[in-house]
């Protein structure tokens, strides 16, 4: 994984066939201009709870309330005041990387992740597992900082590809391909201010957090125009960009 520089071409992102081949890049954004991190501790303050600290949301959270939280936030996702957030981040920051237009995902994902919960984890597994096409690409964004066990553990692409043809050509059991998946990982290291972008082949997932901190984070799909989709589709699980935001960015 690196910093995004200014070396890195559109070609190393989406290739001519509309497919999302970038591996695990890593990019900055400003947080005052793009505030995800004030928005979340904005909802979680509007149902009652101390949100100033997203690392210690688990000393001021309910466990009980977490599912319940994190639904409705998502839910929020699709409001304007988000939108104009998320929209304009992926106006600006991502659609230049891909040298064109892209649609993004309509509700976006926000994740709570607490320390010593075995149960909130999710198993390693790769986007196209779970019906995203490879003219998709996926953005992952923590709000809080994240390392070790706290954060999203992954394979380089040539390493996910390898590993999940040998899993499928030796018919692994699911808990014989978590134990492999975990012994290849390894844990994405960022601060809030800094993004993740990859393609739909890689192999990521969750292990126990034993850090101590509260891991919150956002992470959404995109659609390169013209790429395939196969069972998400656009005016449904994709949304066109807002067109205000792309009328102010032409104004």
């Amino acid at each position: 994984m690196s910093v995004l520089t200014n070396d890195l071409t559109s070609e190393q992102v989406v290739n001519q066939d509309n497919d999302v081949i970038v591996d695990l890049e890593q990019i900055r954004y400003d947080v005052e201009k793009y505030p995800f991190i004030s928005w979340v501790q904005k909802k979680i303050a509007d149902r009652g709870f101390k949100s100033d600290d997203l690392t210690k949301l688990h000393e001021t959270i309910p466990y009980t309330e977490i599912s319940a939280l994190t639904k409705w936030m998502i839910s929020e996702t699709g409001q304007k005041d988000w939108r104009q957030i998320a929209h304009s981040f992926t106006h600006d920051i991502l659609e230049p990387l891909f040298d064109g237009e892209i649609a993004v995902q309509r509700f976006m994902n926000i994740r709570i992740l607490l320390p010593q919960r075995q149960e909130m984890i999710i198993n390693f597994h790769t986007g196209l597992w779970y019906g995203h096409g490879m003219g998709t690409g996926t953005c992952w964004v923590p709000l809080t900082p994240v390392f070790d066990t706290n954060s999203m553990q992954v394979i380089d692409r040539e390493e996910s590809v390898k590993l999940v043809k040998q899993a499928y050509d030796e018919a692994w059991r699911q808990d014989k391909m978590q134990d492999v998946f975990f012994k290849a990982s390894r844990p994405v290291v960022a601060e809030p201010g800094e993004a993740v972008l990859f393609n739909q082949e890689i192999i990521h997932g969750n292990v126990p957090n034993k850090t101590g901190q509260t891991r919150v984070s956002i992470d959404f799909r995109l659609l390169v125009k013209g790429g395939k989709i196969r069972r998400k589709l656009v005016g449904g699980y994709f949304d066109l960009l807002d067109k205000e935001i792309r009328k102010g960015a032409q104004a």
